[in-house]
């Protein structure tokens, strides 16, 4: 799967998630590509590999730290003009969860599309 795709399926499965109020869903998708397309730029590789393979699954424990850490992570490098990094998290956590949502038992990427 090439980043792009990567990427096009993961705004997919978050805009399925996540309604903005106030907003048209073509809105709401060119907001969430925006953040995905600035967070997938700091995924390796081997994390989207791992994301994408995780056949058998990872539990909830191993989820939350790995959500807490990449957000940690993610909000270090990531900046979003005049948001404050408090907001930034609450806005890096939903894209986070989306991808780790891929690692569970039985989710696959490629389903959305």
């Amino acid at each position: 799967m090439t980043d792009s795709q990567f990427e096009t399926a993961l705004v997919a499965r978050i805009n399925l998630q996540l309604d903005l109020p106030y907003f048209t869903e073509p809105q709401e998708a060119a907001m969430i590509s925006w953040l995905v397309g600035k967070v997938a730029g700091y995924i390796p590789q081997s994390v989207k590999a791992f994301i994408l393979d995780a056949a058998d699954g990872i539990d909830a424990d191993e989820l939350g730290r790995l959500e807490d850490v990449l957000v940690s992570v993610l909000n270090r490098y990531i900046d979003i003009p005049w948001v404050p990094e408090s907001i930034e998290e609450q806005l890096l956590r939903p894209v986070v969860q989306a991808c780790l949502d891929l690692a569970k038992d039985g989710m696959s990427l490629t389903e959305v599309d």
